[in-house]
């Protein structure tokens, strides 16, 4: 299931954020579990309270207020001509959970997560990890013919999404936008799991 949260910082909140990443920078370096490259990493300067805040949230509906386990946090900048690297991916090899929150200056919103059906199979989440079946799906990732979207978020002005790391998903569109720090897009993810 995905999840919506809008304003899940407020406004005070969101600048302090933003600002405090610009500053901190970004730079090309090859990580995660699966030691890709990646551009525009950010430093994670927020995460505690962050997480907090992301754990009272799921909270919503449930008996008790779950412990989230932070495995990968990070902030992530896209200009205009990066794209991903793939049309769909899953991220199960990172933790059960995935949080998006957009932080992009409202007046340069562009894009959001697109989430895909794997056209051969119907599947929207990745089989169990190392089958056979999730390598011949993975060698399908940077394929746009063997991908449809099924659904769509808008990377609204401090929205923040949590879904499923099996969930198979993407930047859409694939390609960042602006010139510089402040009008590119900007997000804080975070990968977690639940206990």
């Amino acid at each position: 299931m995905i999840q919506i949260f809008d304003d899940f910082v407020t406004e005070e909140e969101a600048e302090k954020i933003r600002e405090g990443a610009i500053e901190a920078g970004f730079k090309d370096q090859v990580a995660g579990p699966d030691n890709a490259p990646y551009d525009g990493i950010g430093e994670d300067f927020e995460s505690d309270w962050l997480h907090e805040r992301l754990a009272l949230k799921m909270v919503e509906g449930l008996d008790s207020v779950p412990t989230i386990k932070p495995a990968i946090s990070c902030f992530r900048r896209d200009k205009a001509g990066m794209t991903t690297h793939n049309v769909a991916h899953a991220d199960t090899i990172c933790a059960t959970h995935a949080a998006i929150l957009y932080l992009s200056d409202p007046r340069h919103e562009q894009g959001g997560t697109g989430f895909f059906r794997h056209m051969e199979t119907g599947f929207i989440e990745h089989p169990e990890h190392d089958s056979d079946l999730s390598k011949h799906i993975q060698k399908q990732w940077t394929d746009e013919e063997k991908w449809a979207m099924h659904a769509w978020v808008f990377g609204s002005w401090r929205r923040l999404i949590v879904y499923p790391t099996t969930y198979y998903h993407g930047r859409f569109p694939r390609e960042g936008h602006g010139q510089t720090d402040e009008d590119s897009r900007l997000i804080w993810i975070t990968f977690f799991n639940l206990t």
